[in-house]
């Protein structure tokens, strides 16, 4: 039951969405204006914290999908 009228069913972005956001907002802010001053060492840093990241996401996504029920048969114990 909804007693608020003014509500609507908003979308609630997935784990994967919401790192897809994250990482580009700290692309934009940090990272590329700072891109003239980082070292061969720092964008592979930063690629392994990206892929870090990533990995981190999906498995939330997986969880997210394992408790909804809709986590496909095969991922599953």
């Amino acid at each position: 039951m909804n007693i608020n009228p003014n509500y609507q069913n908003q979308h609630i972005p997935s784990s994967s969405e919401l790192m897809e956001g994250i990482q580009g907002i700290i692309y934009n802010i940090l990272i590329e204006p700072m891109q003239k001053k980082l070292s061969l060492e720092d964008v592979e840093i930063l690629s392994k914290v990206g892929d870090a990241l990533q990995s981190v996401a999906e498995k939330a996504t997986a969880y997210e999908q394992l408790n909804k029920g809709t986590l496909d048969k095969n991922y599953r114990n």
